[in-house]
């Protein structure tokens, strides 16, 4: 009898815990890097010689620059493994993106993962974020996925969840670590930081990895992972030929962690007029035409609501939409999609009107003009309009189109760079930056380029993010490298430049045009002359790392401008700095006005807030 106990006993313990296997780890590739692909190459003939690995987990930061072309070779690397492999996303595949990270789900099918082995569950979610950078995020339908899949999981199951960000880099971390609260939530693994270390987040183990790179260590590498009944031990693989042991870790059963509750609205010096919830991404801000906010989500759900907060319609366009969308005619409504699809809606009714394709994606806010051109169209016009969409692309075009016709009338090549920004229309000449390093003038009549203009020629600096600004001379730019810049709007030549605002890509003008409204990189606020680029005032903001690109705009005195950390904030006469509104743990879009004393206000999550400013604050 005692041994059939013994038997039973045994048999339960080899039921509920796993068998000693082991599985490859890697972050970090960033293949577009000088010797990335050699390193991966290394790394995948290591990987495949190893029959004991069972499959491969990489965590983020495939590409250096989220170009499509850099995907497709880190995918045709990746092909040669000889075993399965789970990916994620990292903040290089989708600050960059080309296409809008569509190039990601092309591939690999999905930017997130969920897979049982050994009865234990893997999960791999994205906390990179569409077109921004500094720091991670998840977004609300990823959290929604991570639920889902969470109540097929028996609670005893122990489980590891794979981030590219270290936990206290993504700025709503608190609502992925909620949801796993009643689960045996046994080890983090995180990229990001291209080191091997080990710490502990709000009493949660957490591991970073090495990069899979070469640049500033001994060798290529990764990790190997040992799990077994009740530990995980890591080993550095490299090109030396015995891996090394780094740590080793307890899996006991993840305490229960009390929930941590986070206000997601706070309204401080404001009359709250309405606010509404998308629950979606909006990667760009909202529309507002007269008395109706139009947005646009990530997944192409096009909404108008009254200023009330009421629906008035829907339209799922079945596109993935990134950029910001205009109105023409009173009633014409513009959309352009990553499809590379040009929608025409009817505004008042959200009826799609015609719509025309492109080659590529569509990736900068839409713009309009008067056409003075003598283009002669195949297709008659039936109106006397002379109205014009103008929006570039993930190569760097930039198309001119009729909007009643849908005929183009010019498109302009020499960007040779995604066009993210909204272009700049000015006396007749188009402005746009690209993520070629370079910032364009084009004539809007034919099409051409005037000219072109670069501070220096580096990736990572270029002019794409940030909307320009114009005195009726100079054209004003902020970008990466923390400079704000006047370049002649005639001549393209520097007239200024300067680094003392400690810019990033955030620039506004004043109503009089004498005064540019810089929002830092960190922790501060700017007010410079327009005239020379000198300091007219600095204010201290205490806002932290801040690489979000917004518009600043003043509104009888007032300076207004949203934030990385949810925050809407106001500059006053006095240069006193004042909080005005808090939307939440999720990147804000730029303040709009509406009419008087109104303003509405987005964030990337998808909630939308129409307020009136106090008349005393």
């Amino acid at each position: 009898m005692q041994k059939i106990f013994l038997f039973i006993f045994l048999f339960i313990q080899v039921s509920l815990y796993p068998q000693v296997y082991k599985f490859a780890w890697l972050t970090d590739t960033h293949i577009g890097a000088p010797e990335a692909d050699n390193d991966l190459m290394a790394v995948v003939s290591s990987i495949n010689q190893n029959k004991d690995i069972k499959f491969v987990i990489i965590s983020g930061d495939i590409t250096e620059k989220g170009r499509d072309s850099e995907f497709d070779n880190v995918y045709e690397l990746l092909s040669n493994l000889n075993k399965s492999y789970f990916i994620i996303p990292g903040n290089h595949d989708t600050k960059w993106s080309e296409s809008g990270c569509l190039k990601f789900l092309e591939l690999f099918n999905d930017d997130k993962f969920s897979f049982e082995f050994e009865d234990e569950i893997f999960i791999g979610i994205n906390t990179g974020i569409p077109w921004r950078g500094g720091g991670g995020h998840i977004a609300l339908e990823d959290l929604d996925w991570v639920k889902e899949k969470l109540i097929e999981i028996p609670k005893y199951k122990r489980i590891f969840l794979f981030i590219h960000h270290p936990l206290d880099d993504i700025d709503n971390s608190y609502l992925l670590i909620n949801l796993f609260n009643d689960y045996n939530l046994s080890l983090m693994f995180c990229g990001h930081g291209h080191s091997n270390k080990k710490f502990n987040f709000n009493n949660i183990i957490c591991v970073m990895s090495r990069a899979t790179l070469n640049k500033n260590q001994v060798s290529w590498g990764y990790n190997l992972v040992e799990v077994s009944k009740d530990t995980i031990v890591f080993y550095n693989v490299d090109k030396n030929p015995q891996a090394t042991k780094w740590a080793s870790i307890i899996l006991n059963k993840s305490p229960k962690n009390p929930k941590i509750d986070s206000i997601q609205f706070l309204d401080f010096h404001i009359d709250l007029l309405s606010s509404y919830d998308l629950q979606q991404t909006l990667v760009s801000p909202v529309l507002i035409e007269g008395e109706k906010i139009y947005s646009v989500t990530k997944s192409g759900l096009i909404t108008c609501s009254d200023l009330n907060g009421n629906i008035l319609w829907n339209y799922e366009s079945n596109s993935y939409v990134y950029s910001k969308p205009i109105i023409t005619n009173k009633t014409t409504l513009i959309i352009g999609t990553l499809h590379g699809e040009l929608l025409i809606l009817n505004s008042e009714t959200g009826e799609l009107v015609q719509s025309i394709g492109v080659e590529n994606s569509i990736t900068s806010k839409l713009s309009t003009l008067e056409y003075i051109g003598n283009k002669e169209f195949l297709i008659p016009k039936r109106s006397e309009s002379k109205s014009a969409v103008i929006f570039g692309t993930s190569a760097g075009e930039l198309f001119c189109y009729d909007i009643e016709t849908l005929q183009e009338i010019w498109n302009n090549r020499d960007a040779k760079g995604m066009i993210e920004t909204k272009p700049l229309i000015f006396d007749n000449k188009i402005y746009f930056g690209s993520w070629d390093g370079y910032l364009y003038c084009i004539d809007a009549k034919e099409g051409w380029l005037n000219w072109k203009w670069s501070a220096q020629k580096n990736f990572y600096y270029s002019p794409a993010a940030c909307e320009p600004q114009t005195d009726g001379k100079n054209i004003f730019i902020a970008t990466p490298d923390k400079y704000v810049y006047a370049i002649d709007a005639l001549l393209g030549i520097t007239k200024w430049k300067t680094n003392e605002a400690n810019a990033w890509e955030s620039i506004g003008i004043s109503i009089d045009k004498k005064r540019l409204l810089i929002k830092s990189v960190q922790n501060n606020f700017s007010i410079l002359s327009s005239e020379d680029g000198k300091e007219i005032k600095e204010i201290n903001i205490d806002n932290g790392v801040d690489t979000t690109p917004i518009e600043p705009i003043e509104h009888n005195g007032n300076i207004l401008f949203s934030s990385a950390n949810g925050n809407i904030y106001l500059i006053d006469n006095n240069f006193e700095l004042k909080k005005i509104l808090f939307l939440g743990n999720s990147r804000t879009h730029t303040v709009q006005h509406i009419k008087e004393n109104i303003f509405v206000v987005s964030n990337m999550d998808g909630k939308v807030v129409v307020f009136k400013l106090k008349e005393k604050i």
